[in-house]
Formats: structure tokens, sequence, C-alpha cells
């Protein structure tokens, strides 16, 4: 981890850190690393403060956190109460940003496709914990997750909930098992919806719509970057539609399409205005990730993508170009950008094989968050053209200890435009509040035992034979707060990533239970009673049969052992989730 840098913007106390992180959180065996960037927001008042811990998580995707100004807005609600942590998730903004000359230069389309694959909310999520363990202790945090936000946020509860305290969703509550078809389905409906609103709005606009569309068609209007404008590209400016002065935007641009001639007339031709405000909007200059990888964000299960929103949209003559009155499309990626949209070209084959994808991991686990215990408010929009209410409703149902607030009173942009965070931290108070963010620390009896073989500390009110995992492995951290450079120098950190999410079978003197390390409970159930008895008999076997001095009683049992502490082992990595994995510590038969 790089030293920390800090300084203060009016109002805000900023600490910048940067440390790497595995490319592939699923193979320990892969040495490539991205670079993590963090950055730590206080109020200056309160820098030395213990204060509790708020990780923003970014909507996208493909968007870093947000570059703070001051203490405005949702932010200066939450630095009232919290030390706020911003990540630039991987691949974005200082966290190794992907770039369209060194991702061309990794090989064709599918294995350009296979990297990013591994920008996903679980990588991220890991990510995530592993700032959580390395800079701050290991200590739970809140988290806020607007928009997409919301989707890590379900996958964060689905991987590794024991980090989180609490949660906090604006207009982020993904469907748990809709597919893209589906959502493009129900949200295309809400896309229809408000370009109706938008007609009764404005409806001298219609017409003025319909001659952009006609001049555009005519095929030689170039945007101030060269890129030839399409009718299909126009009708993108309808992604405006889901926030609170969309409507106004659009109508702005329109409104100054065309010039009028000395008689007062409008001109045939659009205006530079009108062309510059066009490419800005629909260009994705600045977050190229998010168009790249949108359509899979909605990939959990295997199938492909397959480009499910221009099927969809294909699906419904209304929005051709050539239709009229024209409508305005939604958040939806279409294929055709990709060739139409200069920054969007380099990444044409990723996307391709993106789309075409058919191995893709569950983002969720429907058992896990079945028995979700972490408190989650979640602010759901009626209204909502990102995220289709329903589902979110839905997730809700299927998640203990989720509420919901359902209003209109707001579009998808209602954490920036209003008091959205202030009302959820009201109702989490008002239900008791976020879980403790430290574990109470185990009462001590004043005395422990060293097991030499092993080198673990057993320390009284662990039951050794019981089901548990053994003794916690602790591992030197840097300290909880303050932000100073200082705080972070002559500390040291895990010897890898991989470390916490590691445990050991292995036998030792008078221990019931073979598994090393600490399991979250979410890992701890998946050993079920089958598996659970075989690792107590494996543990017997060596109590009964081996001795400190002379070894083993007899070859044949010693060889029967070995073999099935190898097949337990495999067997706990089957049930495990990625990123957790078994060592095998067979001492006893000479292999470590």
């Amino acid at each position: 981890m790089s030293s920390p840098a800090s300084y203060t913007l009016p109002g805000v106390h900023v600490t910048d850190r940067t440390l790497p992180v595995p490319l592939d959180w699923s193979n320990p065996d892969d040495p490539r690393t991205l670079t993590l960037f963090v950055r730590e927001l206080v109020d200056p008042a309160r820098r030395d403060d213990d204060l509790p811990l708020l990780v923003f998580l970014q909507g996208g995707p493909g968007g870093k956190g947000p570059r703070p100004t001051g203490p405005d807005g949702w932010l200066g609600t939450a630095l009232q109460r919290f030390r706020v942590v911003l990540l630039d998730q991987r691949g974005t903004g200082r966290s190794s940003a992907v770039r369209a000359a060194a991702l061309a230069a990794l090989g064709d389309g599918d294995t350009q496709a296979a990297h990013l694959a591994r920008f996903r909310a679980d990588s991220i999520v890991r990510d995530a914990e592993h700032v959580r363990t390395t800079v701050y202790g290991g200590r739970r945090w809140s988290s806020l997750g607007q928009s997409y936000g919301g989707f890590i946020t379900l996958t964060y509860l689905s991987i590794a909930p024991e980090g989180l305290a609490a949660c906090y969703v604006t207009g982020g509550l993904a469907g748990l098992t809709a597919d893209a078809s589906e959502v493009y389905r129900r949200t295309q409906a809400r896309v229809v919806a408000k370009n109706a609103r938008y007609r009764e709005r404005y409806p001298d606009d219609v017409a003025t719509i319909a001659r952009i569309a006609d001049r555009i068609a005519v095929g030689d209007v170039r945007l101030p970057g060269g890129d030839l404008l399409s009718v299909e590209r126009f009708q993108s400016l309808g992604m405006a539609f889901g926030m609170g002065p969309g409507f106004e935007k659009v109508h702005w641009i329109v409104d100054e399409a065309f010039d009028l001639d000395a008689a007062g007339d409008p001109t045939d031709d659009l205006t530079d205005t009108f062309l510059a405000e066009v490419e800005a909007a629909t260009s994705f200059a600045t977050n190229p990730m998010y168009a790249v990888l949108h359509e899979s964000i909605y990939a959990h299960g295997g199938a492909p993508t397959a480009w499910a929103a221009q099927q969809v949209r294909d699906t419904d003559p209304a929005f051709a170009p050539g239709a009229r009155p024209l409508l305005f499309t939604g958040e939806m990626i279409y294929p055709w950008m990709f060739d139409q949209v200069a920054a969007l070209r380099p990444f044409r084959d990723a996307a391709h094989a993106l789309a075409a994808r058919d191995d893709w991991g569950a983002l969720y686990d429907l058992d896990v968050l079945a028995a979700n215990e972490v408190p989650l408010e979640a602010a759901v929009y009626f209204d909502d053209m990102f995220v289709d209410a329903d589902l979110s409703l839905d997730t809700a149902a299927r998640v203990p200890g989720a509420r919901t607030w359902v209003t209109n009173e707001f579009e998808h942009d209602g954490l920036r435009a209003g008091d959205v965070l202030d009302r959820l931290l009201d109702r989490m108070d008002a239900r008791g509040g976020a879980l403790p963010d430290r574990d109470r620390p185990r009462s001590s009896h004043g005395w422990f035992a060293y097991a030499p073989l092993s080198g673990q500390v057993f320390v009284p009110g662990a039951d050794q034979d019981s089901d548990e995992s053994g003794p916690e492995q602790h591992t030197p951290r840097v300290r909880t707060g303050g932000s100073d450079a200082d705080a972070d120098e002559g500390r040291d950190e895990p010897a890898s990533p991989w470390a916490r999410y590691s445990v050991r079978l292995m036998n030792d003197y008078g221990a019931g239970w073979p598994l090393w390390g600490k399991l979250p409970t979410h890992v701890e159930r998946r050993i079920d009673d089958d598996l659970r008895e075989r690792l107590r008999t494996w543990a017997a076997t060596f109590q009964d049969h081996f001795d400190h001095e002379v070894g083993w009683d007899s070859p044949d049992v010693a060889s029967a052992h070995l073999a099935d502490g190898e097949r337990l082992a495999d067997d706990l990595r089957a049930v495990f989730p990625t990123p957790w994995t078994v060592r095998l510590d067979a001492w006893e038969h000479g292999k470590r």
C-alpha cells in the first residue's frame, strides 16, 4: 500500500490511498494485480474521532467515485456521522482504468472479454473487503449504494455479509432472478410512458423532433468529433428521461436545433450548438466501460445476454427510426453504438464477445440472502425508468431485514436531488440502527494453551470439539482511526490478500475439529451434516491411531487417512464459494 496523501478541501478532510488487488480473485496462482484507489473523507473538525465507516458504492457500471468539492448534498449529510470511503471501482478513474490501447494489446475479442469479466460486482466486493480488512482493521462498515451500487450491495450481502453493519440503497434494488431480456422488457415499457409524459409537457417539440430526425436521415450530418449522426443516436438522448431534470435537458437541446433565416423561418441546417450538445450527451468519452459492461450486470447464471436490449427494441416498431412520433430510448446499450460512436469503436470486439459469453457466474446467492441479518433501508422510486420498481419490491420481499420506502417524489437521481439519505438514516435509527461495527472481545479466563505442531493458540471458551472453525488467526492491520500519513508507516499488512480466504485442514493433538481459520457464517453453513461427520471421523482416526513418538500404528490406516484427507479437502473446496479455499496440512504424513 502506498503512503497516503492528505489534504483539506473546504469543509472536507481528504486522505487518498492506493493498494494492489488481484486481477482475478478466483485464482490465487494468477500473479497479475490492479491498483485500487481509495479516498477517505471526514469532517475536518472530527478527523481524529473514532467514527463509524460508510463506504459509497458508485452507480454505473464503469463509474468512478465522486470527486467532491465540499460537504454538499448527501455527502454533507453523511459526514455528520460517518467517515466516508469512496472507491474508484476497478477499471475506472485511478483504479487501473481500462484504456482502449491496453485492452487491444491483450489479444482478440474473446481474450479482452475474459479480462473484462473480472470487473463485475463480485470482484468489486472483494476489492472493498480487502480495503475494509487491510486499511480499517476489519471493522464492519455501512454501505450506501446508488443505482448500480445497489446491485453491488446485493452481491456484497451474498458473498461477504460479515463485512456490513447496515446497507442503504437508492434506486438500486436489482431483480435477483430477472435476466437481461426481462429487465429490458420492463424498462422499455417505462420508456414508452416517459415519452408520453414528455410530449404532454412539450407538445410543440413533437414536430421539431420529427424535422430533426428527417434531416439526420438524409445522411450527411456529422458531429464535431467527426462521427456521422444517426437517428438512433439522436433517440438515445432519452436516457436523460430517467433523471429529475431530464425532460428539460432534452427540450433545451431540441429548442436550439435550427436557426432562423432573415425572414424568421427555420433553416434546414442543424446548429453547431445542437450538434455539440448531442455529441456530449451520447459520446461515452469519459466512461466507455459503462457501455461495454452494461448488459453483463444482468448476466448471472450462464446464458448469454445476446444484446437483449436490441432484441427487445426490435419487438416494438414504435421505436423504429422512421416512426412518428419519434420515440427516444432509455438506459439501453445497443450493438450499433460500437460502430457509430468513436469512443466505443475500440471496444467493439470485446463488447460482442461479452454479449456472447455463456459462462457467467452467479452474482447473487439466494440462500445467503434468504438468511440475511444485515439491516437494509432502500428508496424505491415508483416511476424509475432505470430500475423496475416491481422487481425491486420482489427483491425486498426475498431478503429479510430489507425495508423499502416507495416514492414518486424523486426520479433515479433522488440521492443527489433531495433529502433521500436523511430519510433512510432516520428510518434506520427508528428500527434500532446498524449492527455493531466491532465484535465484542471474547472474555478471558486468564490462560491459554499453545499447540507446537500447528502454531495455534487455544483460548478458553472456544470448544475445540464443536462445529466452530478453529481459533481465529489474527493478522496485523493498519489502524482504524485517523487519516494521517504517519498512521500507516511501520504497520504490517497481510502477507497476501488471499490469507483471509484460506482455511487449513489439519489434525492436532486433542482437537476434535480439524478446520483451522475463521469462516463467516454464510460459508460455514455450506458444510452439511454428512461432511461435518466425515471431518470429525477423520480427526478421531488421527487421535486413535497416531502417537507423537512412534507415529501411525498401521500403514493401512495411515494410507487411508491421507486419502480421506485429500478427498475432504476437495469436497470442501467444491462447496466453498470463490475465493475461499482449503489447504491440506497433512504433517502427520510428512506432507505440509
